[in-house]
Formats: structure tokens, C-alpha cells, sequence
């Protein structure tokens, strides 16, 4: 289980509702599903040569299920740099 997730929230410049909205989604799901401390949640923005840049969210792989309730693409472990941990546990 070594593939991570991502969801990509849109545009930066209204990405703040919908980001705060998965962030309670996302802890509401760790508290049910009981290990929280192998799940996190990452979030950054990023330009990908366009002029607005996105927020891309970024699911542990052991969040899988909520991943999948999410459609979300399976992506290779994000590198740290401008990463901001949205939710979960930071030693994951």
C-alpha cells in the first residue's frame, strides 16, 4: 500500500471553503475509522505553468477509502516542500 492520493481542490483563490469542508470530512473519518495516527491529510498550492495556481490535497495511502468515496488519483508520496498538513497525524 504505498500509493498515495490526491484531490484536486481547484483554484487557489476559492479553495478555501471546499478545502475546510474536507479537513471535517477528513477528521470525522479518522475518528471512525479509529487509527488516526497512520492517516493524514496534506494540502499545497501549485502551479502547474497556468496563471492561478491549484490546491492539491494529498490522502495517505492507508485513507484509501476516503480517497476512493472522493475519486481521488492515486499519485507517488508528494515531496515536503510547501507542504501543509491539513489534518491527521504529521509523522506518517
Amino acid at each position: 500500500m504505498s500509493n498515495w492520493f490526491c484531490i484536486n481542490i481547484g483554484d487557489g483563490m476559492f479553495a478555501d471553503q471546499p478545502l475546510e469542508a474536507l479537513q471535517k470530512q477528513f477528521e470525522q473519518y479518522t475518528q471512525q475509522e479509529g487509527n488516526s495516527q497512520l492517516m493524514a491529510a496534506f494540502f499545497r498550492h501549485e502551479s502547474e505553468g497556468s496563471l492561478h495556481c491549484n490546491v492539491k490535497v494529498y490522502l495517505t495511502p492507508s485513507a484509501v477509502d476516503f480517497a476512493n468515496a472522493r475519486n481521488a488519483s492515486s499519485c507517488m508520496k508528494p515531496g515536503p516542500e510547501g507542504l501543509s498538513l491539513l489534518s491527521g497525524s504529521i509523522d506518517v
